[in-house]
């Protein structure tokens, strides 16, 4: 079983039986060693599940195979990425976030594209972020200059 640090965390794998991979991951306050998520990494299903204690709120991703990250961080072996320093610029203080990115500006206007990132690693690609108040799923937009939104935590949703 490995452990790393990072920031204020402590992240420590979770085995299932005789499983020779990490099947989840706990992350817990390095001060007073809270419990804080558990991250269950799907390896055959292809999914991420994410539980937030504080929040009693769980998020799955599916396909996790199909991102650009899956092979670069040997299948979400999240004690690796952060061993071998593989963090994509996210804030590693902060668990689980959701960051925005945009498109070009055409005609006054700019999309607005999302990723999902696990303390500063990159754990989705980007698409497209949409419009909720668009009763068709259309795609969100902002002005030129203007911002979407902050990024913002996932368990603050």
């Amino acid at each position: 079983m490995r452990v790393v640090e990072i920031e204020n965390y402590t992240i420590t794998e979770v085995f299932v039986g005789d499983d020779e991979r990490a099947r989840g991951y706990i992350v817990t306050d390095k001060n007073n060693n809270e419990f804080l998520y558990f991250f269950d990494v799907d390896r055959t299903e292809f999914k991420l599940t994410s539980y937030d204690v504080k929040e009693n709120s769980q998020q799955l991703i599916e396909q996790i195979n199909l991102s650009e990250k899956w092979l670069v961080s040997d299948m979400y072996d999240f004690i690796k990425v952060i061993n071998d320093g593989n963090i994509d610029g996210g804030p590693a203080n902060q668990i689980q976030r959701i960051r925005y990115s945009y498109g070009s500006c055409v005609n006054g206007r700019r999309g607005v594209y999302q990723a999902h990132f696990f303390l500063g690693f990159q754990i989705t690609d980007w698409v497209r972020t949409i419009d909720e108040n668009s009763p068709t799923g259309q795609q969100a937009t902002v002005g030129c200059n203007e911002l979407y939104r902050l990024d913002r935590s996932i368990s603050a949703n």
